[in-house]
């Protein structure tokens, strides 16, 4: 192995390393910040299903967000579509996935938010080891199938994940709850491309992963199987990245029903006198 393929393995060995380290404090400051300034401490029940939604959140940004980044770098760099083909090729797996948000808050209005948010991101996780299987020799559909099947996953997330932060939420403090939510979007969204571009950067150089994006240039030969492989490995990260969110999305129900169980109860005393 190369001195510099060497460095980058390093370096990935410690991004991983500082991102394990950095979740246990991630999660005490935002229950921290939840309960002073989302949900009121004064017993607000379902604080325990908060924490993990916010959770959830950031790490499906981290996740998915650049997902069609590395999709269009992949037909237009490995490929050799142009801009253009390569964005009709997404067209429809947007245009299905529009019609399933409406349909997941249905669902997630008669059955609650755990099932259709973890069955979305268990969707999404999907479309990861999905688009995992890319080669530079296989069907544009193989593209065409995980995108649909990634905007899918997405579309019975959001509704889901957002009405579950809502819901636990006062009146009073939606707008700041609504606050919190989307900057735990963002910072995965930030996070997210620059993982993807890290990645990417170890198999070509940036300079070149850039220019395939705005269709400037093109790979050929053992470049594009060895920028097809890195892609590969940018996958199953997200992939390992999708399955903690998932967990972290089951578990919001056991946490809420176990933080409503004592309500419940005290609440019959009350009644009683």
């Amino acid at each position: 192995m190369t001195a510099e393929g060497r460095y980058s393995d390093s370096v990935n060995s410690l991004a991983w390393a500082s991102v394990a380290r950095l979740l246990p404090p991630i999660e005490s400051r935002t229950k921290a910040l939840v309960e002073s300034h989302v949900v009121p401490a004064a017993g607000r029940a379902p604080i325990g299903g908060v924490t993990p939604a916010l959770l959830a959140s950031l790490l499906q940004g981290l996740g998915s967000f650049a997902l069609l980044f590395l999709i269009i770098m992949y037909l237009q760099g490995a490929r050799g579509l142009s801009p253009i083909d390569a964005s009709l090729l997404m067209v429809p797996g947007y245009v299905i996935g529009s019609f399933v948000s409406p349909l997941a808050g249905r669902v997630t209005d008669r059955l609650g938010p755990v099932i259709p948010a973890t069955v979305g991101l268990a969707l999404q996780a999907a479309a990861l080891l999905i688009l995992a299987q890319m080669t530079i020799t296989t069907g544009f559909w193989v593209a065409a199938v995980g995108n649909v099947v990634n905007t899918m996953g997405g579309g019975a997330f959001y509704p889901a994940n957002n009405s579950a932060v809502m819901k636990a939420s006062p009146p009073q403090r939606l707008g700041i709850a609504s606050g919190v939510l989307r900057t735990f979007a963002s910072v995965g969204m930030v996070f997210s491309f620059t993982t993807v571009i890290l990645i990417a950067s170890r198999s070509i150089p940036r300079q070149t992963a850039f220019a395939i994006f705005v269709g400037t240039t093109s790979l050929h030969g053992t470049l594009a199987v060895s920028f097809t492989n890195g892609l590969r490995t940018a996958f199953y990260s997200m992939v390992a990245i999708m399955a903690v969110a998932a967990v972290l999305s089951a578990i919001r129900g056991k946490a809420g029903a176990s933080a409503t169980g004592p309500r419940r109860g005290s609440s019959a005393p009350t009644a009683a006198r």
